[in-house]
């Protein structure tokens, strides 16, 4: 337990037949750790701390879920070899549960928690939009509902569903056209990327926008840290994982703080991440049945809002969080067994996979 062999990255995953230890567990753990911090802004505001550490933790998260993402998604696609069947699986991974979440956000908590007459709030043009999130058209608000609490917003965490697409298509591409199966070619696209990002990030910064045209420069570091996961599976045969280095990761986080050094630390993040995967942190009882990573991260920012509307007491962020965490849990554990694992399963039907190179 809490165990880090040495080794190249493909080696540490032929060891582990594909599936490295930790994986699955920091998927849930950043879900969590993004919960926690919505605590505070769903007690407070959207507005964004000073506080450096904060910063540093913030900052490394999403990059890191997304560098996880890219460096799985890789893989699949490494296996399928098939620009339809790598479509269908990523529909299937990402649509199901998000319609079901949007539906219940836009039919059954808005309805309730609205301040306008039900015949209006159904008619409202707002409440007709909110459905475009089903189709990664982020929209943050109903008609009406959470008018009261710090922020309208009903789920915040729909903001990272475009680049997340964007990841994917541009995935689509790559595999349509051979480039993800060239190594040297794919490396000089990503090299031309991290050009482009050392370039603009010092002067565009982070610029986390809120508002009608949703988050778009964060979107943009996000879609590039997913391609760093897929360039780190590519030459995973290249990267060295081992304690001392893990140590200078963590340690590098710190360039996060500072906007002209952040790609520095991003980069940290990124590794530190593929370390962290191969962590063997045990196994969590209540995690051994399924995925619950989306579900926790889809529901949690609704479910917090919700709380904060009906119950004074919870308006602090400790308070909420240690409510919220285990309700958005019952309602991931229920998406999984319900809605996600069904469909995932479905796969099967669509034929076997080939096996990477």
């Amino acid at each position: 337990m809490f165990s880090l062999k040495s080794g190249t990255a493909k080696s540490l995953l032929d060891e582990y037949n594909g599936n490295a230890p930790g994986f699955d567990i920091l998927r849930v753990a950043f879900s969590i750790i993004i919960m926690a911090w919505h605590s505070y802004t769903v007690c407070v505001s959207l507005e964004t701390s000073d506080n450096v550490f904060l910063q540093v933790v913030l900052r490394s998260i999403l990059p890191m879920f997304f560098f996880l993402g890219g460096f799985l998604v890789a893989g699949s696609a490494l296996r399928l070899r098939n620009v339809f069947k790598f479509f269908i699986f990523r529909t299937f991974r990402i649509f199901p549960a998000l319609f079901v979440e949007v539906l219940l956000s836009a039919i059954v908590l808005g309805a309730i928690v609205t301040t306008l007459p039900i015949k209006e709030y159904y008619s409202h043009p707002e409440f007709l939009k909110y459905f475009l999130n089903v189709f990664g058209i982020v929209q943050f608000y109903l008609p009406g509902v959470f008018t009261s609490n710090p922020g309208a917003i009903v789920n915040v965490n729909l903001w990272t569903l475009p680049p997340d697409l964007h990841g994917y298509a541009i995935m689509l591409v790559f595999m349509l056209f051979g480039i993800l199966y060239d190594r040297v070619l794919f490396l000089m696209l990503f090299v031309f990327a991290t050009a482009c990002v050392f370039y603009f990030l010092p002067q565009i910064g982070w610029g986390i926008h809120l508002g009608d045209a949703g988050v778009r420069i964060m979107g943009e570091l996000l879609v590039y840290c997913f391609f760093i996961g897929v360039t780190c599976y590519l030459f995973a045969d290249k990267i060295p994982i081992n304690k001392k280095l893990m140590a200078c990761a963590a340690v590098g986080l710190l360039f996060l703080a500072y906007t002209p050094t952040a790609i520095i630390g991003v980069f940290c993040a990124c590794y530190l991440c593929l370390c962290l995967g191969f962590v063997n942190f045990g196994k969590i009882p209540i995690f051994r049945h399924g995925d619950y990573s989306y579900g926790l991260y889809l529901y949690s920012f609704p479910i917090q809002q919700t709380l904060w509307f009906y119950v004074p007491a919870l308006r602090e962020p400790v308070f909420l969080f240690m409510t919220a965490l285990p309700l958005t849990l019952l309602f991931a554990i229920i998406s999984w067994h319900i809605i996600e694992k069904p469909i995932l399963d479905l796969r099967k039907k669509i034929g076997p996979t080939r096996q990477s190179l």
